[in-house]
């Protein structure tokens, strides 16, 4: 069964059950573009027979990296590189799918002394993060509205899906290791999953999405 094709709930179809989750790489060049090394790296994976292979973050916002090294996707400058990227990786069989993230409070001090975060709930790891600001209801609106733009970037270099990482973002809101983030009644408390879909599905075609839903930290 694991070699059988598989037809997602959007209507894309894969070509097999396996697929390679996201795994940081610290790989991207000074202007946070991907290099040459992202090509050798996921053209080797690609030959390993996968149906997807799922970027590491790909950043929507060059102010807050879950590490230095990350590939931002902010606007078009970084098309070709990712570009190339996903060429390499069709050249092998495979499918390329990003994961376009925001970290949350997870975003070291080498990044960001202030990281934006649910709220000002500072992560207590090994001293490698600032207190965080709580994000406004601007703050929010703007970041769903970054997911939606980097998506559609993503789009464009050719690649064949998103996976939308809100396991800090989102269900850090939920988790009761980071209380204090107040909200409206009437409002899902993990905003980003239910909020950029529409944005992004404003820019037809879709292409295929998924939502992470992952432990928040």
């Amino acid at each position: 069964m694991i070699e059988q094709t598989l037809t997602l709930p959007c209507g894309h179809t894969v070509a097999n059950r396996l697929c390679k989750s996201a795994m940081t790489e610290g790989l991207a060049d000074a202007h946070d573009h991907a290099t040459a090394a992202h090509q050798r790296l996921y053209s080797t994976w690609a030959r390993g027979g996968a149906a997807i292979l799922m970027t590491g973050n790909i950043m929507i916002d060059r102010r807050y990296l879950e590490r230095s090294g990350n590939v931002v996707l902010e606007d078009d400058a970084g098309l070709p590189a990712l570009r190339a990227v996903a060429q390499a990786v069709h050249e092998g069989g495979s499918q390329l799918w990003a994961q376009i993230s925001h970290p949350g409070r997870q975003c070291p001090r080498l990044a960001n002394l202030t990281p934006l975060a649910p709220s000002e709930v500072q992560l207590n790891m090994v001293g490698n993060f600032g207190k965080p600001r709580a994000a406004s209801e601007a703050d929010i609106q703007d970041i769903i509205g970054r997911f939606a733009h980097t998506a559609a970037l993503v789009k464009e270099a050719g690649l064949d899906g998103v996976q939308g990482d809100v396991c800090v973002g989102g269900p850090a809101v939920l988790a009761p290791v980071t209380p204090g983030r107040p909200r409206p009644p009437s409002r899902c408390p993990c905003p980003f999953v239910v909020d950029v879909p529409p944005p992004f599905g404003a820019r037809p075609p879709r292409p295929p999405m998924k939502m992470a839903n992952r432990r928040g930290v």
